[in-house]
């Protein structure tokens, strides 16, 4: 049986990191689809691989180093043999561009390794130690000090993209761009530049994602009975077959496929998955 285990960084972290996770899996591999969250990751495999594609009809490839896992625009399946353990660090979405300093634009879709990003030595020094280190409780000490240190130096993320971020998960990704920004009362383009390089996705492309996210979470919850006309209206979805065209562009397959095939999963591991996120 797989086991996810979540720790939370350092408070001082806490604007930056949302947490770290851990993914162990046992005699057997796990296989998993999940609907992209809007949060790009660092991945560390410490024992065995992952492999993983975007799309059904696109090749499996292999992944067994550490990498970032960029902004997905499409359903990520994932499968991890067994003995296998895979370390995550969730970024908040707009503290990665500043802490990487790289276009996150260039990372969609993938896992990029470090060693291939041209970062600092410190980096590749984070690599070797995550992935060596003999406990998990030291792990944590070490990406705790690790991005103590980075983000001292790094060059904060403009207050308009988080104001931005928070805004889209507020309003459940309803929001209209020109809502946005004139709210901050810049140009649309002038937005748009800002999430392409430190977002990786337009505001709009952004939004639609967390907006089928937020549908996916409210169709797993355990006490989930109503229609799913009434989750598009909630959403503000013009009608039911708005609801229907973004979630299968984003989740890969309909919302009633996608019930029939996630109603089967364990309750704990469920509250787990559920707890990750606190999109209102």
């Amino acid at each position: 049986m797989a086991n996810f285990t979540r720790y939370s960084p350092d408070s001082q972290l806490s604007f930056s990191i949302h947490g770290y996770w851990l993914l162990e899996t046992g005699a057997k591999g796990k296989y998993l689809e999940l609907v992209p969250d809007g949060h790009p990751e660092l991945v560390f495999v410490r024992r065995g691989a992952l492999w993983y594609r975007i799309k059904n009809d696109d090749a499996w490839q292999q992944f067994d180093s550490s990498g970032v896992l960029g902004q997905l625009g499409g359903q990520f399946q994932v499968h991890i043999p067994a003995n296998s353990e895979i370390l995550f660090v969730k970024f908040h979405p707009w503290a990665a561009h500043s802490l990487l300093e790289v276009p996150l634009y260039l990372l969609n879709n993938s896992i990029v390794e470090l060693e291939g990003l041209e970062l600092s030595a410190h980096w590749s020094a984070l690599s070797r130690r995550i992935r060596s280190c003999e406990n998990h409780s030291w792990c944590v000490r070490i990406l705790d000090a690790f991005f103590l240190n980075a983000l001292h130096h790094a060059t904060p993320s403009p207050p308009l993209l988080q104001f931005s971020v928070q805004n889209i998960f507020r309003t459940r990704g309803t929001i209209a761009l020109d809502a946005l920004s004139g709210q901050l009362r810049v140009s649309n383009r002038y937005l748009q530049q800002i999430f392409k390089q430190q977002l990786g996705l337009s505001p709009k492309h952004y939004a639609r994602i967390i907006r089928v996210k937020r549908a996916s979470i409210q169709m797993l919850t355990p006490d989930f009975r109503y229609p799913l006309v009434q989750i598009a209206a909630e959403l503000d979805y013009f009608d039911q077959s708005h609801f229907l065209k973004d979630f299968k562009s984003i989740v890969g397959k309909s919302p009633s496929r996608f019930l029939q095939e996630e109603s089967g999963v364990n309750p704990e591991a469920l509250a787990s998955y559920l707890g990750q996120w606190a999109y209102s």
